[in-house]
């Protein structure tokens, strides 16, 4: 339903149906308000939090960003795929080692030749008027 009335929004928009545009806010607003965080979770894919550290790029050095399956992988097959899209950044036979959260910085400096990738799985948070 979602899909078909942001599709029906698109064409509203391009004619300039500013009255009809109005109403179809008014049933995407009444469908999130019904929808269920779970529901919410899903229908986004999954969300990680990624940082690198370590011997990466100056560009990439301490920079975190987020990244978004528009699937539900298990954390195996999000650590292949984005091992796999660091290695393209780093020379032939950089090692990519993976920290728990809990990691600090002795685990980087105790091997100085490999490249380190934080990575955490994100949970939607569905906050309430006023972002409460």
């Amino acid at each position: 339903a979602e899909r078909a009335r942001l599709a029906q929004l698109a064409q509203l928009r391009e004619l300039g149906a500013t009255a009809d545009m109005v109403q179809v806010y008014a049933a995407l607003q009444r469908l999130f308000v019904n929808t269920t965080e779970a529901d919410m979770s899903f229908s986004l894919g999954r969300f990680f939090r990624v940082q690198f550290m370590g011997n990466v790029p100056a560009s990439r050095k301490d920079r975190e960003f987020v990244v978004r399956f528009q699937h539900h992988p298990h954390v195996s097959e999000v650590k292949r795929e984005i091992e796999l899209q660091v290695a393209g950044m780093l020379p032939k036979g950089t090692p990519v080692r993976f920290l728990p959260d809990s990691a600090g910085e002795d685990e980087v400096l105790a091997e100085p030749t490999a490249a380190f990738v934080k990575l955490t799985a994100l949970r939607m948070v569905r906050r309430g008027p006023g972002g409460g």
